[in-house]
């Protein structure tokens, strides 16, 4: 691969990731706005746009409260808005999963190493994430859980596993130098 293709791939990862912050940030900011509004969901949509409006605060270089608001939000329930939370956890990490992939095919030989490391790497993110979910609401912690659980959703979210995976492929190599 040329360095044209690793230039494209790493706009495409930092342009993703600061998509990805926006998106997050104004979702997080919006539910939590919205549940300190008593009755805020039972709101039509442009009642809803001027709850929120009343509620902005003024710190321009605060970054969690210098967004634009997200009033397309504004016509859905809580749980769908919920729902939308999830499913862009979801496209994010597959959008993330193809950009790791591609970083590392730009950077290693060993394909099948790429994938089976990129692979066992998903799997237990997802899995860390399910227990601290599902055992945080098992045991009446789900708020300790899931703070958690977005720690290991954000590592899935960014460059961070093809990092793990190019030092692991490098200490390998380091391995089987000295066995040979």
């Amino acid at each position: 691969m040329n360095k044209v293709f690793a230039l494209l791939i790493l706009a495409a990862s930092l342009t993703l990731g600061f998509f990805q912050e926006w998106a997050k940030v104004g979702v997080n900011y919006y539910l939590e706005t919205a549940d300190a509004i008593p009755g805020f969901f039972e709101n039509p949509a442009d009642k809803r746009a001027e709850l929120m409006n009343a509620r902005e605060v003024d710190a321009p270089f605060d970054y969690y409260y210098s967004h634009s608001k997200l009033h397309g939000l504004n016509g859905f329930t809580r749980s769908g808005i919920v729902a939308l939370k999830w499913g862009l956890a979801a496209v994010l990490i597959v959008l993330n999963l193809i950009l790791n992939y591609l970083i590392l095919r730009f950077l290693l030989d060993d394909i099948a190493f790429v994938r089976r490391s990129l692979l066992w790497i998903t799997v237990f993110a997802i899995g860390v994430i399910g227990i601290f979910l599902v055992g945080g609401k098992l045991v009446g912690a789900y708020e300790a859980g899931y703070n958690i659980a977005r720690r290991a959703l954000g590592f899935l979210h960014g460059p961070i596993p093809a990092l793990f995976i190019w030092l692991a492929s490098r200490l390998r190599g380091m391995n089987e130098t000295r066995t040979t």
